[in-house]
């Protein structure tokens, strides 16, 4: 059986498929080093935070609220928008920290935030912690989640 040699057409169309391919995988390895990257740089504020679940445990177990501050370099100066800033904590929050019961989040003056709520773990409350940590704005976290009895 003999094949017709492929139309112009048809190899145009070939090579922007192998084209569109290679930038794809490109795109792909690009977004997986960034995402590693991040991973890397929140593992190392967790780490600064002192957030890891053994660093909480003892204070969840005897129930006493938990503070960790981060440097105050960059963060706004002025007047800050508390409901925008608890509209942001309270959403990085929620994303990182699912299945925390009761989540309340409160401004606590301008830059510290307060977090209430029940937690079934202390890797939960070390999430919420670092996410709220984590927010633009935010200096200050002051956990008193509970754990789940």
């Amino acid at each position: 059986m003999t094949t017709a040699p492929m139309s112009s057409t048809s190899g145009a169309i070939a090579d922007a498929g192998r084209s569109a391919a290679d930038a794809t995988r490109g795109a792909a390895r690009d977004t997986g080093d960034a995402m590693h990257q991040a991973g890397n740089a929140m593992s190392a504020e967790m780490r600064e935070w002192r957030l890891s679940a053994q660093d909480l445990d003892a204070d969840l177990r005897a129930n006493r609220e938990i503070v960790r501050t981060k440097s105050t370099a960059g963060t706004p100066t002025g007047n800050v928008d508390k409901s925008a800033l608890k509209s942001n904590v309270e959403s990085k929050v929620k994303t990182q920290a699912m299945g925390i019961n009761n989540l309340e989040v409160e401004i606590d003056r301008e830059t510290e935030v307060v977090l209430t709520g029940e937690a079934q773990s202390a890797q939960q409350v070390s999430q919420a912690m670092g996410a709220a940590l984590s927010t633009a704005g935010v200096t200050k976290v002051t956990s008193k989640i509970k754990l789940k009895q």
